[in-house]
């Protein structure tokens, strides 16, 4: 019976950079399963027995089975003692069963024979017993190597066999340059089979496995067989040769694809547009209103706009439409070609280019109303092509039609037109092409395999009603595991204002984002009622903003690194859902753990995306020795810094909703939130549950506004969140907003602790849930003991932060006093006491100087 090894045994599965020597080793070859097989597993496993030598097979049914990562180009090595020469034993005499790969995924091949059998990724290595007679089979090895519908099935010349020799086995594969997938074999370091198949290994599910996959009358594996060290490679380069670009660089020269990444003169980047489908119709009747949009959308992370070339239709889009040739207009009547057009082409790509942002030009919005056919769509094509030339560094993209199965290009005849229409575009462009989504007739790799397209723009669910709407945030995660589809854009997924259903919640936009790009998507289009016909302002749609800082936090090349579910080997972190390991709260119904946990990773580097979080949180275990930040997606804010050994746990509190953790350095980000420290009255002692108001000025120095509203608060610290003097929190006046540049005064009640001795005050400012930042208060002791001080009757304040009393802060003045110019004060006083000074100040503080320096800590 199958069974899954406790979690509790060293988890081993590390990416790590290995170099061997070798000239079949990559440089830089990286290792994703490292299993010994001696005493334990990190497979599932089913019969055989362990030992310090290996996994020894007990009977002809016995398997291991592992789940990797998909490795387009990989190696894997085992180790394996006890094959005999002219094998005749009863079970196996035919074939003896060493090695498989295929798609765990197409019909539960793991456990069903069929789903194995019919599998379209298979390969595997079988030993010929004596009961095949045929001249040249007996201990010949068999092998199969099948891509797709194509397959090849030889057999390597008759071998030698020792029981008591352990031969170590190696398979390479990954493609040969011409479009078809290489496979060698090689024992002991010796070449014995090379095949070849067209097309790429690509299974959705890659699984790994030893022992038996086929158990038949005479064919099993090896009993007594003793395999060990199987080891498992990724020698594909997730990143060749890209650097990422710096976010803050202006655009600089073409955009291309590499890999799956955009990549620009400054280096590789992360594509965010935003729908503009009106943008060309702007550019001629409103290009006042087009130029704010611009600055607006560039100012806000946007680097590029989805515009349309042509458009018409009298209903929905009577009054915008856009006409470049001799166009209906969908009710009988001709619209008037643009006489300008080209000359307000041009005017929307330049002003594009000079507020940051380049075009995704879709050419058709409406096919069906251009005049002549197709062969009058062709004329258009070739004119746009043709003008386009020149303007390489501002197009992002150019695809043939928006939905083309219901805007002009509809059935079998619809798409084949579209995909010579694309080919027309890439003999004769070097802008990156795409098709179309046609999503609701066709999948996408009957619209992209066998094309020259270079991204394959594609619309996804907007299903709002799965797991709590975190549905469409992740269903463009298939779209890698299609053959033959190029790297992806969603297009056009759900968001303010959309149709069919609406998206809201920025964590949920923001992270579709992250999501695409980590999901091997390099561009991502928000999309909202404002992008289509402009009824409403880019200004009034939810999460317009909060797209900004997902640029510094991921790695410009992020959508070349190799990808990983959150469960596969690769992993850095394991996932719990009620109590069980790699499962998804939607699995369990749990009230903690994630929706989703995907990741991607690049040598040592690593990127995690927990999203969708139960209200009591997420708990993850470090698969490896791990050293990370959390960030919150919206605010760009550290929310966390953690070392952690393997098998160390963490968890997470639902906060917003997702984090994305990694260990890659990102650029540093302008701006945000930031304090500075101003002045501060407090007293020096304080009598055993005495109560006192006490006042700190705080300077807002960063670039968002502080409120209440937006959980802005001032918070203990030495130690952080104690609650030694109040509750640990000091709140804004709920109707108080306080602008970058000001200054506030918190004015809050303190209570002695019941226990006399001197303890510490400090605070700082935090975003509740999201960060602490700017400074802190200077560390203050007051001593708290049942005589008072003189004065303290009468409420003297030590208003100092030192033993000389003086303010300190960036504008504090000759006197220690602070300047007050656009202050805000909530309530009365200026909140602006000195302390003592000189002699007479020195003697006031003496009975504190002297006193014990215990601090109280909770």
């Amino acid at each position: 019976m199958a069974q899954r090894m406790p979690a509790s045994f060293a988890w081993m599965v590390c990416l790590v950079v290995v170099l061997l020597a070798g000239n079949r080793l990559h440089a830089e070859d990286v290792l994703v399963l490292d299993d010994t097989l001696r005493g334990s597993t990190l497979g599932t496993v089913s019969g055989g027995e362990f030992s310090t030598e290996g996994w020894r097979v007990t009977s002809t049914s016995d398997a291991i089975y592992w789940h990797v990562p998909t490795l387009r180009q990989g190696a894997v090595e085992f180790s394996v003692r006890g094959l005999r020469p002219n094998e005749d034993r009863a079970g196996f005499e035919d074939k003896s069963e060493l090695f498989h790969m295929y798609d765990w995924t197409f019909d539960n091949a793991d456990t069903n024979y069929g789903g194995y059998r019919n599998n379209p990724f298979k390969h595997f290595i079988r030993k010929t017993g004596a009961a095949d007679t045929r001249p040249g089979k007996t201990d010949s090895l068999e092998l199969v190597w099948q891509i797709g519908s194509n397959y090849m099935e030889p057999d390597t010349s008759v071998l030698a066999w020792d029981p008591t020799v352990t031969y170590r086995f190696r398979e390479e594969w990954g493609p040969d340059g011409a479009g078809n997938c290489l496979i060698r074999t090689f024992r002991d370091g010796v070449l014995i089979m090379e095949m070849s198949e067209p097309g790429e290994w690509a299974p959705v599910g890659h699984s790994i496995r030893i022992g038996v996959a086929r158990l038949a009358v005479d064919s099993g594996a090896p009993v007594d067989a003793v395999f060990s060290d199987l080891r498992v490679w990724d020698r594909g380069d997730p990143n060749p040769g890209l650097e990422p670009a710096d976010p803050d660089d202006p655009p600089r020269g073409a955009t291309r694809v590499v890999a799956n990444s955009l990549v620009d003169d400054n280096g590789a980047f992360l594509g965010l547009g935003a729908t503009y489908m009106s943008a060309l119709w702007q550019a001629k009747f409103n290009r006042e209103l087009l130029q704010r949009d611009l600055a607006f959308l560039s100012a806000r992370g946007f680097n590029y706009i989805r515009v349309l070339g042509q458009v018409g239709g009298c209903s929905y889009w009577g009054g915008l439409e856009i006409v470049p040739v001799a166009m209906s207009d969908g009710c009988g009547g001709e619209l008037a070609v643009w006489p300008d057009y080209w000359e307000q082409l041009d005017a929307l790509l330049e002003l594009a280019f000079a507020a940051g942002l380049r075009v995704e030009m879709t050419i058709f919005g409406s096919a069906d109303l251009v005049a002549g056919g197709s062969a009058g769509r062709l004329a258009f094509v070739d004119q746009m092509v043709r003008h386009l030339a020149g303007h390489e560094h501002q197009v992002i993209l150019i695809e043939v039609a928006n939905e083309g199965w219901q805007t002009g290009f509809p059935g079998d005849d619809g798409l084949a037109e579209m995909r010579a229409l694309a080919q027309y575009l890439a003999d004769r462009t070097n802008i990156p092409v795409a098709i179309t989504s046609n999503h609701g007739v066709n999948s996408a790799d009957e619209v992209y395999a066998g094309t020259p397209a270079d991204i394959a723009t594609w619309h996804f669910s907007r299903d709002v009603g799965v797991d709590d709407g975190w549905g469409p945030v992740y269903d463009c995660w298939f779209l890698e595991t299609l053959p033959g589809v190029p790297p992806g854009s969603s297009n056009e997924p759900v968001g303010p204002g959309s149709s069919v259903a609406s998206e809201e919640r920025p964590i949920r936009l923001a992270m579709a984002a992250a999501f695409a790009w980590v999901a091997k998507l390099p561009m991502y289009v928000y999309h909202t009622s404002a992008g289509v016909r402009h009824q409403v302002a880019f200004e009034d749609m939810a999460g317009v903003g909060d797209f900004a800082h997902l640029r510094w936090i991921l790695p410009g090349d992020v959508a070349s690194w190799a990808r990983n579910d959150g469960r596969e080997a690769a992993a850095p972190f394991t996932a719990f859902a009620g109590g069980q390991a790699d499962r998804f709260w939607p699995e369990v119904g749990s009230s903690d753990g994630c929706v989703r946990n995907i990741g991607a990773r690049k040598g040592t580097l690593f990127v995690t995306l927990p999203m969708g979080i139960r209200p009591d949180g997420l708990t993850l275990e470090a698969r490896e020795p791990l050293r990370f930040r959390a960030y919150h997606p919206l605010t760009g804010a550290v929310v966390g810094e953690y070392d952690l050994l393997a098998g160390q746990r963490f968890t997470l509190p639902q906060g917003p909703e997702a984090y994305i953790l990694t260990n890659a350095d990102t650029s540093p980000q302008p701006g945000g939130n930031d304090a500075a420290f101003v002045s501060q009255d407090l007293p020096s002692r304080m009598r055993p549950g005495e109560q006192r108001e006490v006042v700190v000025r705080m300077r807002n120095t960063g670039q968002n506004p502080w409120s209440a509203a937006t959980d802005y608060r001032l918070g203990a610290q030495a130690p952080q969140d104690n609650n030694t003097w109040d509750g640990g929190r000091a709140d804004l006046p709920p109707e108080l907003t306080v602008a970058p540049g000001q200054e506030v005064e918190f004015r809050f009640t303190i209570t002695a602790p019941a226990t006399p001795g001197v303890y510490a005050f400090q605070r700082r400012m935090l975003r509740e849930h999201v960060e602490w930042f700017g400074e802190y208060t200077p560390i203050t002791d007051i001593t708290v003991a049942a005589d008072q001080a003189d004065g303290a009757e009468d409420g003297g304040l030590d208003g100092g932060n030192d033993a000389g009393g003086e303010a300190s802060g960036p504008d504090a003045g000759p006197d220690g006093g602070s300047e007050t110019d656009g202050s805000i004060v909530d309530g009365s006083g200026c909140g602006c006491g000195t302390a003592p000074a000189g002699a007479l100040g020195l003697l006031l503080l003496l009975p504190a100087l002297l006193a014990s320096r215990r601090r109280a800590r909770s």
